[in-house]
């Protein structure tokens, strides 16, 4: 690199990627002696190196203004893109302050949606909330940490850790995002012939895993580009399909995934030279990726809206079946009412039948064996003729003969009252009763 400086102005060359492993850059101070600054990602802090989410190396000041070159060496596992600005103290300042406004902006709504899907699995007990929470953290984190490089906020020893098997946190948000659609869009009822290619994808990001976790990062950072475009389509399809097959709420899922479709396309053919990189291109992925959690996050809030006109329905339905159960309830009440009425009716006119035997019982059959027991007494105290006895006994017979009758027509009614109103058929002679 080739440059004419300002007398006694301290300048800054920045690479302004933060995940190079190695960057060896030669220089000459103001004497000509050589200056060698390294730095990297892999590599601890070095004097005269500045290391945030990228790489500002502060160069020798010169002396005089005369044409200076620096020669840089970069090396990387990973997709070397590796954006080279030169600048004073002044517009290093300037050009961070919109960069960080936007990055604090997706910051501020990864950490939103984080917590505000963790309160809602919390709430209502939704694995699809905390699956979603899980996607976000994960692919939040691969985006901050090492998309964006923010692992120098944990010190040397864990940035170098993080940034040697990055692609763990990615093999996690694959998972994620595939348990997450599968619940989401309910693909065993909705689109069953997708769930066998969600279980391939799934497997490679298992692989994915193991080959970052032993060191591989040249293979994992292939894995990872090809796993990351084919989840973004397969996804997309699976959320056509499943809309198609009435599944509302993922009209918002089938926006959040194309864009991140497009975003990923997008990024591949600048990398690839095919459009050029710029400031823009490089914001991309974490902007889409933010855009596309913010859009799933949408659709979940249709999903659970769905739920709650679901179950007011349920709760309606359950009112009026408690209602219809209360009017036959009190339909029943009426007609047993009935029936107890009528049986108080019943036990009345019974009772007033008992009272009617008990009177004739008192009346008509008393006085008759009254009067026979004091003819009796009279014999027994010797105080009547054979004579008068058997007078006295003749009169009574018609009286006695009576008694009988009534009895037996007491015993048949009382029969009559226990069993009921009972048709007896006979066959007789008509004209012996007519006679």
């Amino acid at each position: 690199i080739s440059y004419t400086p300002q007398r006694d102005l301290p300048l800054y060359l920045i690479i302004d990627a933060p995940n190079i492993e190695y960057i060896d850059a030669f220089a000459t101070d103001s004497i000509g002696r050589p200056v060698v600054m390294k730095t990297g990602c892999l590599r601890t802090r070095q004097p005269n190196v500045f290391v945030r989410n990228n790489f500002m190396l502060n160069l020798p000041v010169a002396s005089k203004i005369e044409k200076e070159t620096i020669y840089l060496r970069l090396k990387t596992n990973n997709i070397l893109l590796a954006p080279i600005k030169l600048a004073s103290a002044e517009s290093v300042i300037q050009g961070q302050e919109f960069k960080l406004g936007i990055e604090y902006i997706y910051i501020g709504l990864l950490i939103g949606l984080l917590l505000f899907n963790l309160f809602l699995f919390v709430s209502i007990r939704d694995v699809t909330y905390l699956y979603y929470a899980l996607y976000v953290l994960t692919l939040s984190c691969y985006l901050l940490i090492y998309i964006r490089g923010y692992s120098f906020i944990f010190g040397d020893e864990l940035r170098i850790f993080l940034n040697k098997y990055p692609h763990i946190l990615l093999s996690f948000s694959v998972v994620a995002s595939l348990l997450f659609c599968n619940k989401f869009l309910h693909l065993k009822r909705r689109a069953p012939k997708m769930l066998s290619l969600f279980y391939v994808i799934g497997g490679v990001g298992i692989l994915l895993f193991f080959v970052s976790a032993l060191g591989f990062k040249h293979t994992a950072t292939v894995i990872a580009q090809l796993l990351t475009v084919t989840v973004a389509i397969v996804a997309w399809i699976a959320g056509v399909i499943a809309y198609r097959n009435g599944h509302k709420p993922a009209k918002y899922y089938i926006v959040a995934w194309f864009f991140i479709w497009v975003t990923v396309a997008i990024v591949t053919l600048s990398l690839g030279g095919v459009i050029p990189s710029s400031e823009f291109t490089i914001q991309l992925v974490p902007i889409g990726s933010t855009l596309e959690l913010l859009l799933l996050s949408f659709a979940l809030g249709d999903r659970y809206k769905m739920i709650i006109r679901a179950e007011q329905k349920a709760r309606d339905e359950n009112l009026f079946l408690v209602r219809t159960q209360n009017q036959r309830l009190e339909e029943k009440v009426d007609e047993r009412t009935l029936q107890l009425n009528s049986t108080i009716k019943q036990l009345e006119s019974s009772n007033a039948v008992k009272n009617r035997l008990f009177s004739i019982v008192a009346h008509d059959l008393r006085s008759p064996l009254n009067s026979l027991l004091g003819i009796l007494s009279l014999s027994d105290m010797k105080l009547l003729t054979s004579e008068e006895l058997q007078e006295l006994l003749e009169e009574n017979k018609k009286t006695i003969k009576s008694v009988n009758n009534t009895l037996d027509n007491l015993l048949y009614w009382a029969q009559s009252q226990m069993d009921g109103m009972v048709t007896s058929k006979d066959s007789f002679e008509l004209r012996p009763v007519f006679d």
